[in-house]
């Protein structure tokens, strides 16, 4: 079961209020004889001037992450999202080596038709959420690309 909180805190009221809220769903889980696993519940506090109240659950106090991933994006307290390109350049070059290491017959439209299929799909995931359009992020993009159309030798598929 997955559940996502939100609210914007700029009292300290509205702390108290998420705080109440969480002891509710906690007592409803009980009379329905579930639980949660509270070490993976997880707080994110997002504004720079938030209070960083801590959260807890069933007696436990719940985990502060800067970043979390979320339907496969990385999310950050600051709203970078500079890791989702990181990862997805990742993911691609690990699918890239995976690639060379063990096609032996790199004929281009083999090589086109597996870097289309296996590789192109982690660059493009989300890339609104990512926005390879700022400058540092284009660096990023544009070193896997590099690494894409070339080989250990130097020369291109």
């Amino acid at each position: 079961m997955i559940l996502k909180f939100w609210l914007k805190c700029k009292v300290m009221q509205r702390e108290k209020k998420l705080q109440e809220d969480l002891n509710k769903l906690s007592e409803w889980t009980k009379k329905w004889q579930m639980s949660f696993n509270t070490k993976k519940c997880r707080v994110m506090h997002i504004e720079r001037t938030n209070h960083r109240y801590k959260y807890s659950m069933e007696g436990q106090t719940l985990d502060t992450v800067d970043s979390e991933k979320d339907l496969g994006i990385m999310i950050s307290s600051d709203l970078n999202s500079s890791n989702q390109c990181i990862q997805a350049c990742r993911k691609a070059s690990k699918m890239l080596g995976m690639i060379k290491r063990t096609i032996i017959y790199k004929k281009p439209e083999i090589m086109v038709t597996l870097y289309k299929t296996l590789v192109r799909p982690h660059l493009e995931y989300c890339v609104s959420a990512w926005s390879p359009h700022y400058n540092k992020r284009q660096g990023i993009v544009g070193a896997c690309s590099t690494q894409i159309h070339s080989d250990d030798k130097g020369g291109s598929w």
